[in-house]
Formats: structure tokens, sequence, C-alpha cells
């Protein structure tokens, strides 16, 4: 019996039924009329690394301490890594089982770990790390050169290149990564293959909307599907899951321009661009391919020097000015996404408390510009609670990104950039197939994959996962029965 894990960054039911409504998926048609699907409930902030670290713990993060895709060390920011908390993961449960095991593409992790098997790493690695290493030379790895920048580095590569080609590209990288995929699967017999893949995340951010892309990659990864059904036998078991969902960026909440309205932040303009912010440069204007983003784009082509010094002189009017951070007295951290830290500044905390803020935050969600407010010592439990980045977490409404390094012309609420075209969901996807015959009521949660494997597979489940097992307890591992997740 073997059991393949897909993972599918960004992937959930709402833009897999788009697409269908259009072109015709047969393998994920198939997976929904005779496997089971499901929403799949992701852990709060349904951002890349905590949740596929929870995924693979199965705990949440307070216990593993990831609870942002960066983290700050000393003067660099660099993205997290899975390798630094002390959690065991999925595969080191099954190593220790004696479990011969296949894992591909898990992000933010680095080196590969030594697991008893084969372990490629994944998006957010400082680069391609195997184990064991001749793995780098036996197979192509071509297509796991992953384009990982920052959201302002991003920002300008599309309104330089245009998403279009930038989209096209990612298409291309994930031909060849199935091809790799699959042939490391059939290297060896496995009891246990993940395989994980960021595309969907990847190409929604950037081209949501863009019927043509979403449907050519969502028939690309179909037939990649079809591929392991194909090699699956009688005994093996599929699970497809995501780590959130995806949908349309409808609006941008800019909360620091409500840190500002109540005094927790200064700003700090230049005359100059005071100037140019009143003849319209502001971030409204970055919403459309109109004269400010051609001007800018034709900089960024010709003249990147000159583009950086404008960046420069506007900074102060259009971005949270560095230079008056001591001065702040909350601090909001975001990637532009639903969610946003909120931090009470060190040497603050006699001014502004926690209750306080969540005080105020609560009367701005009474308002409908934000869906919910959580301290975090309500929301994690762990010995890594006080490495959260802040004391309280905010979720805007479903199609609004939360933006907290901008100035918005002292409005709350603004248009998304034309590069920002989708937004992540709580919601990703759960469709199960082949042995795991599904019965499941309820919301399943990405911390109840692990135990659910280590359930079918006969293994103990530890005490200290949060999650809890989608299969009756001590059922024949090919004859399982789901029971009702509260």
């Amino acid at each position: 019996m073997t059991i393949y894990l897909i993972g599918l960054d960004g992937a959930s039911l709402n833009t897999i039924q788009e697409t269908m409504s259009r072109t015709r998926l047969p393998n994920f048609e198939k997976l929904l009329q005779s496997g089971f699907h499901s929403d799949l409930q992701s852990v709060y902030p349904y951002v890349t690394a905590p949740a596929w670290t929870t995924i693979f713990s199965g705990v949440n993060p307070g216990k593993h301490g990831i609870f942002e895709m960066f983290e700050v060390r000393g003067d660099k920011i660099v993205p997290s890594n899975m390798r630094a908390t002390d959690v065991p993961f999925l595969w080191d449960y099954l190593t220790w089982a004696g479990k011969r095991t296949l894992v591909v593409g898990v992000p933010f992790i680095y080196p590969a770990p030594k697991i008893n098997g084969n372990f490629v790493t994944g998006r957010f690695s400082p680069k391609l790390s195997c184990y064991p290493e001749d793995l780098s030379t036996r197979f192509d790895f071509s297509g796991f050169n992953y384009d990982d920048l920052s959201m302002e580095e991003k920002t300008e590569k599309i309104v330089k290149e245009g998403s279009d080609r930038i989209s096209e590209r990612i298409l291309a990288d994930l031909e060849k990564r199935v091809v790799t995929m699959l042939q490391l699967a059939d290297s060896s017999a496995w009891d246990v293959v993940i395989l994980v893949d960021g595309l969907p995340d990847d190409l929604l951010h950037v081209s949501y909307g863009d019927n043509a892309l979403v449907d050519k990659m969502y028939s690309m990864l179909d037939r990649f599907l079809g591929l392991v059904m194909d090699r699956m036998t009688t005994d093996d078991s599929l699970l497809i899951f995501s780590d959130h969902g995806f949908c349309k960026v409808e609006n941008v909440l800019f909360i620091n321009e409500w840190l500002l309205k109540k005094g927790f932040v200064d700003l700090h303009e230049t005359p100059i661009s005071k100037l140019m912010m009143s003849l319209g440069v502001g971030w409204d204007s970055f919403s459309a391919d109109g004269l400010t983003s051609k001007v800018f784009r034709f900089f960024l082509e010709h003249f990147p020097w000159a583009a950086g010094k404008i960046k420069n002189t506007f900074r102060s009017s259009m971005v949270l000015d560095e230079s008056g951070k001591d001065s702040s007295k909350v601090r909001a951290l975001s990637i532009n996404e639903p969610l946003a830290w909120l931090r009470i500044s060190d040497g603050f905390s006699a001014e502004v408390s926690v209750d306080s803020l969540e005080s105020g935050l609560n009367q701005l969600k009474a308002s409908g510009a934000l869906k919910n407010v959580f301290r975090t010592d309500q929301l994690y439990a762990g010995s890594y609670l006080s490495d959260a980045p802040g004391q309280i977490l905010i979720e805007g409404p479903s199609g609004y990104s939360i933006d907290a390094m901008r100035w918005n012309k002292r409005k709350l609420i603004g248009k998304p950039l034309l590069t920002k075209k989708g937004v992540h969901k709580r919601e990703g996807i759960l469709l199960t197939y082949g042995k795991i015959k599904t019965e499941i009521h309820g919301a399943p949660r990405i911390e109840d994959l692990v135990p659910t494997i280590l359930e079918v597979m006969r293994l103990p489940v530890p005490a200290s996962i949060d999650g809890k097992a989608l299969v009756r307890k001590n059922a024949a591992p090919l004859d399982v029965r789901v029971l009702n997740v509260t």
C-alpha cells in the first residue's frame, strides 16, 4: 500500500469549480464525483510558511514557532525555515517507523533533512537541497529554480515584464517539475509519496481573473493528477490538499492610515512628495495601467537608477517612513494578504495597552472594515507564543488585503495595485481518493492531516499533536471510515 499526498499551494474548491465551468478537468471531476471533497480550514495566519509547517507537524504556530513568511535576524530579513523548529514532522514519524518516504517540493525548509528515503526542497530555500545529495546529479531539477522575490521586487518585475510573460514562464517550469517528480516516484518502492507544488499560489497572485491562464494551469495540474492516479493500485490512497485558498482581491485596507488617525504612528513628508501627491501620484494611480504606471515602467526598463531615485523621493508619503519607526507606538506587519499583526512598540506599553488597542480595532471591525480581531494569546498555545510578531492579529473581509507598508493619502480603503489580482482566503481544499473511504462531516483542519496519515498507517499519534485523525481508531487500514470533526 502506498499513500500519495499531493499538496497544491493555494488551490481551493472555488477556483477549481470556476475553471470547470469553462473547461474540462476530467481527473478533478473524477475526484469530486467518486472521492471526498471539502474545504480545508487553514491556520492563522493562512500564509505559506506557518500553514505548511502546521500541515506537516500537526501543531499550531504557538508550538512550532513559525508565524510568518520571513524573520528578522539582525539587519537581515530571511525566509522562515522549518529546520529552525524542534517539533517532529510527518517524514520524521515515518522514518522512525521504518517507512520509505519520498518528499518533493515542501517550501520553507533548508537544508533537506535526512530521512528514510529521498527529500527535495521547494520554494523559499536559499538554493535547491536534496537528500541524498547525489539526487541532484541523477535527476533534472531545472524546473525547481523558483523566483522567490520580495513583494516590492515582484511588483516591479510584473510592471516591467507584464504578468502574462511571467505566468507563462511559471507554467513552463511546472512541466519540468512534473516530469522530475514522477521519475522520482518511479525510482523506488515507497510507503508514502509527498509531492508539493506552489504553482496555484504563484500564478493566482498575479493572474487571477485571466481565465485563459488559470484554465491552462488547472489543465496542467489535472494531467499531473491523472498521471499519479494511473500509478495507483487498488490498495493505494490519494489525498490532495492545500495550505489556503484564493479569491479575487477587491480592496486594500491601509492599516497605517488608521494607526495615524489614532496617533499611534507619525507621517514624515517632504515638500516635493506633498506636491506630487497633490497632483495625483499615489497608489490609486497604480491600480490601473495608466500614465503613472507607464512612466514608471519606462524608467524601470531604461533608467533603473532613476526609478530608484523616484521611489526614494516619494517614499515618505507613500511608504511607512523607516526613520520614524522609533516614534511609532504601534507597528504593523503584513505581507499584503487579508491579515496583519499589530505590536505595541518597546517603551510604549505604558501609553498603549493591548486592551485599548483591541477595543479600537473592534470599533473598526464594527464598521465592516475588519472581519476578525484576535489576541494572539487566545489564538495560540505553546512554548513559542512569545515569539509571535504581535499581540494582535487582524483579518480583513473576504476579497481584502491589508497593507502595513504604505500610506494612501489619508484614505483607509483603496484599490489593489495592477500587479495584485488574487488574495489568500482561509479555506483550502481536501480531496481523497482510493482506499481511504470518506464520510467526513464538518470542517477538516490542516492540523488533522498528520494524525490522519499516522492512523491510516497504524502508527501512534502523539498526544502533543493538535489535530484529530479523520479516521476511526483501530479500523482496518484499507477500510477507513471518517468520523465527525468538531
